[in-house]
């Protein structure tokens, strides 16, 4: 841990912070300062970032991961609560408000805080609204006990919540306990958790969202911080291991599962076989081995896997890595690494299939018209009036899992991405079934397409399987298409066209016409896409290889419905051809043996090994021209190199690049 005292990384901390500069920091030469200024943190690199980690699974992925983000600047307790008013600003916000994690995405809470009255500090409810939200209890195993410690100020789990939500969740662990997934408002308890409360808090100012609960010991956040919770939790689990941490008393976080299928757990010596014992184990004021964990953790893998980082979530965690802790949450930028830790999460039909590993951003090229593959179909966009009634539908091989896919949208003008949508989500309606497809359609809200120039991506896992766009053609500056030039549909919408009008896909791959009836959910008229009575195609990338694997005859012991390093044991590996020789006798109920006595140990030196999957890199952008020059797509975020900065606090410091704007902000 790198505990700051002062600013080595320029002017990026907020006043507040400013004023408590000790006289060190104000001896720091000016050598050194500059040095320190003109070279970008590591994690504003992203590719290079996780550059040993992309080829790794399982425990090995996860302790690489934590040698990775472990050692990061740390700030106070008052420090990080006003760098809340700037990391939780929603996206395209003017600065005064910030978002509240637990409440619905538009109801905003003003910024306060040190800043505006240095002598109060008060982040308790009354100089502020808010309160500062450990996603992770501080009751259970966070800080030393006095309120201090690295995990117990770690940006990446604290987020602004309104100070009655926060009381109200309190320290419950994280559970659906709605009946529907899918269920936006007036949601009825699951039967499990008959006295549920939805929404889990409601105040006479400010309230939790509309798709939020809880009961006792039970906290289901609203559906849009879902997945951002869980991403949270687990960088919080991968960061503290308690080992050193410079913490007087570190302990190493866990999270675990407590649910029908994983009706116990054990920690601390400790067998813990319900929520309410669980809730027993809770003590803020002396974290110990027996309440350093975190519940549930099948819950957070599957709204991980439903709900996929959104702008905001990203957004935040680049601030964090360029203008704070100088580290990056894992689970944001590679949300995958969680199957490859853990193993997917029981989704119907079944445990979803390992993302592929990360490609180059080279550009793809359509699904060919021979070619059983998922691709968007109808859409949307622009009609007269208010923009009600868009759309954008998908169609998935029925062979594979909704969960695997996701259509990113992008902003034409920046080449931005602005919003995400997994079509296992319930943002989506699944619909009709016609040639081993299965279609899904997103019912966006008003105006959640942006006219033209514009784009949408559809990626199963990290690999882009398609970039289509309207009113133009464009090149991704960042998120999952990042370079990627989109293919212009050659079909558009105006502001002046009928209500029931939509661009149709007419004859696979990539022709396309405006249609004077959109059918969302059901096949568009004439159009054939090719049989998926077969594998669905193109193939998935071999299996990622994990080092020194077990033999062939335990490899699925303990690793049924998850992977077991150079190969898979769950339901999804007869249709990728990578099962383990023994999945069939040890997962599907065949006859079982006693796993065999282990090999004798060699005592010569073990294989190296093998050589990391190599990621090659998008190829660099040109060069801007001469009235432009400054912020290339690689400083976006940063520092440019040549005197000036393409960073989102550029315009507060009045030092951006004259390209800042366009290129990257």
């Amino acid at each position: 841990i790198q505990v700051y005292v002062g600013s080595v990384t320029r002017k990026r901390f907020p006043t507040c912070a400013m004023n408590i500069f000790t006289l060190a920091a104000a001896l720091v030469t000016t050598a050194f300062l500059a040095t320190a200024t003109a070279q970008p943190w590591p994690c504003e690199s992203v590719g290079t970032y996780y550059s040993a980690t992309d080829s790794l699974t399982g425990a090995a992925l996860e302790s690489a991961l934590h040698d990775l983000i472990d050692d990061h600047v740390e700030f106070t307790y008052n420090q990080v609560g006003d760098y809340l008013n700037y990391l939780d600003v929603p996206v395209g916000g003017d600065g005064t408000m910030i978002r509240d994690i637990y409440a619905d995405e538009n109801a905003l809470l003003p910024t306060c805080g040190c800043e505006s009255d240095p002598n109060n500090c008060d982040y308790n409810g009354n100089q502020c609204v808010w309160n500062r939200e450990h996603v992770w209890p501080k009751s259970f195993g966070i800080g030393d006990g006095t309120g201090a410690g690295p995990d117990h100020n770690d940006m990446h789990h604290l987020f602004a919540s309104f100070s009655g939500t926060n009381s109200a969740r309190s320290n419950k662990f994280m559970q659906m306990v709605l009946a529907d997934e899918t269920c936006t408002s007036n949601c009825a308890c699951a039967s499990a958790y008959p006295t549920c409360d939805n929404p889990a808090y409601v105040g006479s100012t400010y309230s939790a969202g509309a798709s939020s609960g809880d009961t006792t010991d039970l906290w289901t956040p609203p559906q849009h911080a879902r997945g951002l919770v869980a991403r949270a939790l687990m960088y919080v689990h991968v960061r503290y291991d308690g080992v050193g941490d410079d913490d007087p008393d570190p302990q190493d976080l866990q999270l675990f599962r407590l649910n029908a299928n994983n009706p116990s757990f054990t920690v601390g010596g400790v067998t813990v076989t319900s929520y309410a014992q669980a809730q027993s184990l809770a003590n803020t004021q002396d974290p110990s081995p027996q309440n350093a964990f975190m519940l549930d953790l099948d819950t957070l893998l599957e709204w991980n896997a439903l709900y996929p980082p959104d702008a905001f979530e990203v957004k935040r965690n680049n601030m964090i890595c360029s203008d704070y802790q100088q580290n990056r949450n894992p689970f944001i930028d590679r949300y995958w690494y969680a199957y490859r830790i853990w193993g997917g999460p029981v989704i119907t039909p079944g445990p979803a299939a390992p993302p592929p590993p990360p490609l180059s951003a080279s550009s793809p090229p359509p699904p060919t018209g021979g070619a059983c593959t998922a691709r968007i179909t109808e859409i949307r966009y622009d009609v007269a009036g208010t923009d009600t009634g868009e759309f954008v539908e998908v169609a998935i091989p029925a062979a594979s899992s909704a969960v695997d896919f996701a259509i990113y949208l992008y902003n034409g003008a920046n080449g931005e991405q602005y919003d995400v949508r997994n079509v296992a989500s319930p943002s989506f309606t699944q619909g009709a079934s016609a040639d081993g497809y299965v279609l899904y359609w997103w019912d966006a809200p008003s105006n959640g397409l942006q006219n033209g120039p514009d784009g949408i991506a559809l990626a199963q896992g990290s690999t882009v399987l398609e970039f289509v766009s309207y009113e133009g053609v464009f090149t991704a500056n960042n998120g999952i298409a990042a370079g990627i030039t989109s293919t212009n549909i050659g079909v558009a919408m105006s502001n002046s066209s009928p209500l029931s009008e939509s661009l149709s896909l007419v004859t696979a791959p990539s022709t396309w016409a405006v249609v004077p009836s959109g059918t969302p959910g059901s096949m568009n008229s004439g159009l054939t896409l090719p049989s998926c009575s077969g594998p669905s195609s193109p193939p998935p990338p071999p299996p990622v290889v994990s080092p020194s694997p077990p033999p062939p005859s335990l490899q699925c012991f303990g690793n049924c419905g998850g992977s077991a390093g150079s190969c898979w044991c769950d339901s999804m590996c007869a249709q990728y051809g990578d099962c383990c020789p023994s999945y069939t006798s040890v997962c599907l109920g065949g006859p079982v043996a006693s796993p065999p006595p282990p090999p004798p140990v060699s005592i010569s030196s073990p294989p190296p090994p093998p050589p990391p999957v190599p990621v090659s890199s998008p190829p660099p952008p040109p060069p801007p021209p001469p009235s432009q020059a400054g912020c290339t797509l690689s400083t976006c975020g940063g520092n440019s190199g040549n005197g000036c900065w393409c960073d989102s606090l550029c315009t507060t410091y009045n030092d951006c690049c004259p390209n800042a704007s366009s290129l990257c902000l």
